[in-house]
């Protein structure tokens, strides 16, 4: 962790971020997480939330622990 200028705490690179547009390109659960996310049923926080579901279930993940 380290203070950079205007008060920003941290900086992810962006491949290791996880982003709305990482989760609608995900192999496994993109193109459902797209088709809901195009119906209007859900928001950017619950394609986050239901991608880190589907990593913690998924052997070797980045970001299962």
């Amino acid at each position: 962790l380290r203070r950079c200028g205007a008060g920003v705490a941290m900086v992810v690179p962006l491949d290791l971020a996880i982003t709305p547009m990482r989760v609608l390109q995900d192999p496994l659960v993109g193109l459902r997480c797209r088709a809901l996310f195009e119906e209007g049923g859900v928001d950017d926080r619950l394609l986050v939330m239901l991608f880190l579901m589907a990593e913690h279930r998924r052997p070797g993940s980045l970001w299962k622990p």
